[in-house]
Formats: structure tokens, C-alpha cells, sequence
């Protein structure tokens, strides 16, 4: 009798071991797949391919062509860059002026884009306008992503990457394309402090009659983007 118990001591001790075991077996396997989605969530390209500028004015030179919608005040082409502008007639203190000499602006810019093809590779391209990047984020030929300074990005059939750099709200995305080992599109699009809320008084430009808002300024630019066409 007291053989028998050992014995079924034994046996419920063996399968509560196995139980646990394979509890933790399940539980790790789920923490490896959920690693392996936030690893993958990390970079998250914008894709618009669909798009419907039905209505757009089109621009064209002998190297870009793309689309844009009436409300572009501005597009104005100086040397090798194509500068697409909006902006409002509002005076205001410049958010950004960091030496704090109280520069008055008597527009307010609420979109600011332009394109530039450089005749070189993505390497080329780098080195003539940000080189330090060069130096310390690309190698072997592909950039080191940095989530949230250096993203892949996609617009339409553009596949590129996106560069953050700014500071206190100002600052501004730099945009690399490679069109061939011997052309990239260049793409800057400048940061618009005024409406983030870290300007606090940002309400006062959201309401601005005509203004461009964060979220359209955003899909304008990916719509402009998708739309474009180099020669």
C-alpha cells in the first residue's frame, strides 16, 4: 500500500512537471513571436498608391513631373530645385528664431516642399548634402535604420528613406530615392511648429481661415509625391 502511494505521488509530480513545462514553453514562444512583431512594427513605410488628384495642375521640366492641388500658392523652380509653398498672410513671431532676437515673419508657412535630383547614387547624394550622415548612418551600400531619424518610406512607386532632424519643432524631413546608380530625388519637407502642440498657443493657427492642418499637409505631400515622375 504504502509502495502504491510513492507511486502515485511520483506520477502526479511527473505530470504537474510536465504542465509547468510546457506553460512556460507556450509562454515564451508567445513572447518570441510578440518580440518578433515589435521588431517588425519598428519601421512602418506610408503608402498612398491610391490616389485620385482629379482636377490637379501638373508640373513639368526636364527632369521631374508631378501633380498638385490649387491651393499650392507657390511652385517655383530655382536652379536644380522645384519649391512647392503655402503659406497664409499672418504676422507672427518666428517659433524658431533660437537666438531670441524677436524676428517678426509676416507670412505663415503651413506647407514647404521641394525636389531635387542630384546626379550621383544615394551615396553621391549624401555626401553633398549631408555628409555626416554619410559617415555614420550608410554603409555597404543601405542605410542603418534608426527608428524615428533614419525609417524606410514609400510613396506611390518611390521607395526611399526618411531622415528626421530638428529640433524644439523646427527642423525637417529630408527624403533619399534612388532612381538609378546615377540620379536620386532629394525631397525636404519642413517641420510646421506653429501647429504642434508644443507651441501653445497653437489653436490660434489651426483656426487660421485657409490653413493647411497637420493631417492634409501630410496627405497632400504623400499624394504630391505619389504622383511624381522623373525623366
Amino acid at each position: 500500500m504504502k509502495k502504491y502511494l510513492i507511486g502515485v505521488i511520483l506520477l502526479v509530480l511527473v505530470a504537474g512537471g510536465a504542465y509547468y513545462w510546457g506553460l512556460n514553453k507556450k509562454e515564451n514562444n508567445i513572447n518570441q513571436e510578440s518580440a518578433v512583431t515589435q521588431e517588425q512594427e519598428v519601421v512602418i513605410p506610408v503608402s498612398e498608391n491610391r490616389v485620385n488628384n482629379s482636377g490637379w495642375k501638373k508640373y513639368s521640366d526636364n527632369s521631374i513631373e508631378f501633380e498638385y492641388p490649387d491651393n499650392i500658392i507657390s511652385v517655383m523652380k530655382s536652379g536644380d530645385k522645384v519649391s512647392l509653398n503655402h503659406f497664409l498672410n499672418y504676422r507672427h513671431n518666428d517659433f524658431c528664431d533660437m537666438k531670441g532676437t524677436g524676428t517678426v515673419l509676416e507670412k505663415f508657412t503651413d506647407f514647404n516642399v521641394s525636389f531635387r535630383i542630384i546626379s550621383k547614387d544615394i551615396k553621391g547624394a549624401l555626401d553633398e548634402t549631408q555628409e555626416w550622415l554619410a559617415k555614420d548612418y550608410f554603409a555597404n551600400g543601405t542605410f542603418k535604420l534608426s527608428p524615428g531619424f533614419v525609417d524606410s518610406f514609400m510613396a506611390g512607386t518611390l521607395k526611399g528613406h526618411q531622415i528626421t532632424s530638428g529640433t524644439e519643432g523646427c527642423g525637417n524631413y529630408t527624403y533619399y530615392f534612388s532612381i538609378s546608380s546615377t540620379k536620386t530625388l532629394v525631397v525636404v519637407r519642413t517641420f510646421v511648429p506653429e501647429l504642434n502642440s508644443i507651441n501653445a498657443d497653437n489653436k490660434t493657427y489651426l483656426n487660421l481661415p485657409g490653413v493647411i492642418i497637420p493631417d492634409k499637409e501630410r496627405e497632400l505631400f504623400t499624394k504630391i509625391l505619389s504622383s511624381l515622375k522623373v525623366k
